[in-house]
């Protein structure tokens, strides 16, 4: 039967666009909800902490995220207490940081410390005895003759910073790092020392029999006038800018060491025998040879 000229005036036209359909009553089509997380998308990658979008039924629907995640709790340019930092550790549900914190002298020994950071503090004759500080990390402070004995430094990066005449000894030192840290005068003895790395280290007149440096890379670490007694040196290489200057060396094992770029002034012919094994350049065997008085 054909239309009228009423029914075919009032009937809408199909929309050839499916966007523009209606998928079923109440409901928004598959097109509109995809647009729809498209746009949510966009605002996420300009940084937007929310995104509302319209749910079944029109209703708003409120997504919340979160787009920085906290990961420390910063303290900045304060003077602390034993009692400050026990706070900050019964309060806290994250790691702690400290920025430019004055704990010079503060009797922080035996407290659990571990997974903080501190930065840039001042930790000059701070007692750090017994002080459990797993994961830490400890970047450009100043921290002379601080009393770190028996400390659990294990995981622990110290980069930076003034740490001239600590007494490490009895240290659990397992994969620590030091990085760019004035050690000189520092007492490693009886330290435990397992996977430990250093670079760009001064260690002049340390005492090191507690450490051993077998098979490391020692990039630019500066040991002249240490005490190396009856340490393991076997296989352990030295970069450029490294020294053995004047270090004691008595015992010492050097088997399969490079020490072709380490400086060895200093050591004399008696020397050689210690040396044994290791690999040295010829002009640095000249130079001992010399040394000795030799012509």
């Amino acid at each position: 039967m054909g239309r009228t000229a009423t029914e075919t005036a009032t009937r809408r036209p199909i929309s050839r666009n499916p966007a523009n359909r209606r998928f079923s009553k109440g409901r928004a089509h598959p097109i509109q909800l995809l647009e729809q997380a498209k746009k949510g998308l966009s605002r996420l990658a300009r940084g937007d902490r929310e995104f509302h979008g319209s749910g079944e039924n029109g209703r708003a629907e409120h997504l919340q995220v979160v787009t920085e995640t906290q990961t420390h709790h910063t303290v900045t340019g304060k003077q602390l207490t034993r009692r400050n930092i026990e706070a900050a550790i019964g309060r806290a549900t994250m790691p702690v940081r400290f920025i430019d914190c004055d704990l010079e002298g503060v009797d922080l020994s035996e407290l659990d410390l571990s997974t903080f950071e501190f930065e840039r503090c001042s930790l000059v004759k701070t007692d750090l005895r017994s002080t459990k500080a797993v994961g830490t990390r400890w970047i450009g402070c100043r921290a002379r003759q601080a009393m770190t004995m028996a400390m659990n430094l294990d995981d622990a990066h110290i980069v930076g910073g003034d740490w001239n005449n600590v007494d490490w000894s009895g240290c659990k030192m397992s994969s620590i790092r030091f990085s760019d840290a004035k050690l000189t005068g520092g007492d490693f003895k009886e330290t435990r020392s397992l996977g430990a790395t250093f670079t760009g280290c001064l260690m002049q007149s340390c005492d090191l029999r507690g450490l051993s440096f077998r098979k490391m890379a020692l990039g630019r670490c500066d040991m002249s006038r240490a005490n190396l007694c009856e340490v393991d040196m076997r296989g352990a290489s030295f970069d450029e800018g490294s020294s053995l200057a004047d270090a004691i060396i008595i015992g010492t094992r050097f088997q399969d060491a490079d020490l072709r770029n380490a400086n060895l002034g200093g050591h004399g012919v008696a020397s050689l025998a210690v040396f044994a094994g290791a690999r040295i350049s010829m002009a640095q065997a000249v130079e001992m040879v010399t040394a000795s008085g030799v012509k």
